[in-house]
């Protein structure tokens, strides 16, 4: 498959990123060199972002959405069998998109884990949280699992997401 087929123009340029980030840092991907691997006009560029940070931050605020909010609710209201889902889900999609410039580029691997753990703390600060369990549980559930995740891209995703589920559901229930 094509950057190209089944997209809209953003998705084009948001899959461009992710296949040069495999090729070089990001500081060096420039805005010539998104619009050519997505196969799109320069002005469509610019129609849907302002440089090639807006579309890293395009990318890292989806995944932290999805992440939270999905995490949010399995860890507020435990269901082993569908947390292990999620977690599988989200581990196999995460080591399927990233694996290639992690840990090999170590400055994309940073920049990703980096910008996607500031937007997960800025939607925890924009939600906020009704008790001091919720608050302090959440907080400390996600933080363990944000910081697994970062040391198993960082180490070059030797395990698999399997065990890797299995080490944090072991964690989790005891939190």
């Amino acid at each position: 498959m094509t950057v190209s087929e089944g997209k809209t123009v953003k998705e084009r340029i948001e899959v461009a990123l992710v296949h040069l980030m495999e090729e070089k840092p990001f500081p060096e991907i420039t805005v010539t060199d998104l619009i050519q691997k997505a196969e799109v006009a320069r002005v469509s560029f610019y129609r849907n972002f302002s440089s090639t940070a807006d579309v890293i931050e395009s990318l890292t605020d989806k995944m932290a959405d999805t992440f939270l909010e999905d995490l949010r609710e399995l860890l507020a209201h435990p269901n082993e069998r569908k947390a292990r889902e999620f977690l599988f889900g989200y581990l196999y999609g995460f080591q399927k998109h990233f694996r290639s410039f992690c840990p090999e580029n170590k400055f994309n691997q940073e920049f990703i884990t980096s910008s996607l753990h500031a937007k997960i703390a800025q939607l925890e600060r924009n939600r906020g949280t009704a008790t001091l369990h919720e608050k302090y549980d959440t907080a400390a559930k996600l933080s363990m699992i944000e910081g697994i995740i970062h040391k198993w891209c960082s180490t070059g995703f030797v395990e698999t997401p399997e065990e890797m589920v299995d080490y944090m559901m072991g964690l989790l229930k005891k939190i």
